[in-house]
């Protein structure tokens, strides 16, 4: 028994964001998502809520005694909330409190908590439906995703759960941040005995034919040329990448396309013709895009029929570190020394 219960110690975690205000019965279909994944990945499944302590917006003669009362509430909702989902076998829910009343706050201290538990995973869903406000995720998934330095997955309203992930979709653009993305899939493939599909879609070349009118005996081009020279070359990426799974024992398939549709609308035809059950996608980087999420991952995550997971490695929050003043010279004998803007941590 003792052996047993260190093995259990052992197992990592997928974390649950959880919401005690959705209805239950929508979170029956999570529960049953969470436990295909916690089964295969040998992982626990941990629910967190992050609650705000934030009294910004009351009174400051407001009492202490409604703090501890709004936490008490909010915990005895989670547990209420569990107990009718039904998720026995999921280890006990874990409470963060934050001194922020933002969106972008809250979920940023559960991305930290993740990471800092060293998990697997994180499991949220989005209550927006397509058709909504500006097609916005709902704000705490959609910043979660942007901000969390652990995979992201997540599911809307109008998912459904086809059992264990057999065939996974992974678009890329086949640049180095893609085949990043793509060793960090291999375990998950490995684990659900998943194929994988590369997808990549070719835009069409935009030339000018106007930039040689004044040249004598310009050249001829042939437009369709060239397309099939860029998609010989994205084909060769993309079957160096495939390569790369099938040495790892992976299902593989390829597929290159020009561009007929707009890139999110054409991966979700994909998705729905080849019956995928997954699909992987690797988000871009940067400090703009951990505020927004891109808009193709936006309508891709909004309109899936399958759960959506993402891999992004967000740059760490930038310190306020000030860098010693250098001496410059000068030729003024009182100018001011300029201080280096704040840097950003790597």
């Amino acid at each position: 028994m003792a052996n047993a219960t260190l093995d259990q110690s052992q197992k990592q975690k997928i974390i649950w964001a959880i919401d005690p205000t959705q209805k239950p019965d929508y979170a029956k279909d999570i529960v049953k998502e969470l436990k295909i994944w916690s089964r295969y990945l040998k992982c626990d499944v941990q629910p967190v809520t992050v609650i705000s302590t934030s009294l910004m917006n009351l009174p400051i003669e407001m009492p202490r005694l409604w703090e501890d009362k709004n936490k008490q509430a909010a915990e005895i909702a989670a547990r209420n909330y569990l107990k009718k989902c039904k998720t026995n076998g999921f280890l006990a829910p874990h409470f963060i409190y934050a001194a922020t009343g933002s969106t972008r706050g809250l979920a940023a201290e559960l991305a930290k908590y993740a990471e800092k538990q060293k998990a697997t995973l994180v499991f949220a869903n989005t209550r927006m439906r397509p058709g909504g406000i500006m097609f916005r995720l709902g704000g705490f998934s959609e910043t979660l995703i942007s901000t969390s330095r652990v995979p992201v997955l997540v599911l809307n309203p109008s998912t459904k759960s086809t059992g264990r992930p057999n065939t996974i979709l992974f678009p890329t653009d086949l640049d180095v941040e893609s085949e990043m993305a793509l060793k960090r899939l291999i375990p998950w493939a490995k684990a659900f005995r998943s194929k994988v599909l590369v997808y990549n879609q070719v835009e069409n070349p935009i030339y000018y034919p106007s930039e040689f009118y004044d040249v004598w005996q310009a050249p001829r081009f042939s437009m369709t040329s060239i397309l099939k020279d860029q998609i010989a070359s994205q084909l060769t990426k993309a079957n160096r990448l495939s390569t790369k799974l099938k040495n790892e024992n992976i299902k593989c398939d390829v597929m290159v396309l020009e561009k007929q549709k707009y890139v999110a609308t054409e991966i979700l035809d994909i998705a729905k013709k080849k019956k995928i059950s997954l699909i992987a996608l690797a988000t871009r980087s940067g400090p703009i895009s951990q505020m927004v999420l891109g808009s193709v991952a936006k309508d891709i995550l909004l309109n899936a029929k399958c759960p959506v997971l993402f891999f992004y490695r967000p740059k760490p929050v930038r310190t306020s570190q000030i860098e010693a003043p250098k001496k410059t010279k000068t030729t003024q004998p009182n100018s001011r020394v300029i201080l280096k803007p704040f840097a950003y941590s790597s």
